[in-house]
């Protein structure tokens, strides 16, 4: 059996477990929200989670996680997850901040995959969709420079979207700087890229006479260096 039949059938019966809810031994509550889920479940995706259902803390005594603090998208994003490999992309009104959300509460309970997930969300969404500058772009860029670690690629995606928009709409472009100043220095740095390479594959080679190599070379200056190499 290959990987991907094993895959296949590891995560079907996940759903299946999760959907009929046999053998459900734990409860995760967000507000008046509540999920019901099994603590090996839990405990094979992390230790962090592992503690709070099975170690010394109140919740193993009372089979109960409260997560209200985090809120109802991330939890569902959680728990959806462990039974389904994914997660349902929020509501459009606040898709940025609710996945960079899930990310930090996955960070928090340390799921390293859903971490990526909730990144390569974030980051299709960025490709696919022209960005436009609303609040809730604002808030999570926000959130991700706070968070740091675990929204290094959001971060990564979202200075590479703001480029382009330096090419399509430079109005909107300014304002994004403007509300995102730490965000304008990751996007010099790709645009300085992308000049110097643009220059490089426009720039025409000369020949000349090296000293170090005793022969006619052909090369490119940039930036005062000399990238070469011998005329044959």
């Amino acid at each position: 059996m290959d990987a991907a039949t094993v895959f296949s059938t590891v995560s079907g019966r996940f759903k299946i477990l999760y959907e009929t809810g046999k053998a459900i031994d734990f409860e995760i509550v967000c507000d008046d929200r509540s999920w019901k889920v099994h603590r090996f479940v839990l405990c094979l995706y992390s230790d962090v989670l592992a503690c709070a259902c099975d170690g010394g803390f109140g919740e193993a005594s009372v089979k109960r996680l409260n997560l209200s603090a985090d809120g109802e998208d991330c939890v569902d994003a959680l728990v959806r997850y462990i039974y389904y490999f994914d997660y349902a992309s929020p509501r459009s009104d606040n898709i940025y901040t609710s996945h960079v959300n899930a990310a930090i509460l996955a960070d928090k309970y340390d799921l390293p995959n859903l971490v990526k997930l909730a990144n390569m969300k974030l980051a299709d969404l960025l490709a696919k969709v022209p960005i436009k500058f609303t609040t809730n772009l604002i808030d999570a860029a926000t959130l991700a420079e706070e968070a740091t670690g675990p929204m290094e690629d959001f971060r990564a995606a979202l200075a590479k979207a703001a480029v382009t928009l330096s090419k399509t709409n430079i109005s909107d472009y300014v304002t994004l700087m403007k509300a995102l100043p730490n965000l304008a220095q990751s996007v010099a740095v790709q645009l300085a890229a992308e000049l110097a390479e643009m220059t490089l594959r426009n720039a025409q080679p000369t020949e000349f006479y090296c000293q170090a190599c005793n022969m006619m070379c052909e090369g490119v200056k940039m930036g005062g260096k000399v990238r070469k190499k011998r005329v044959i």
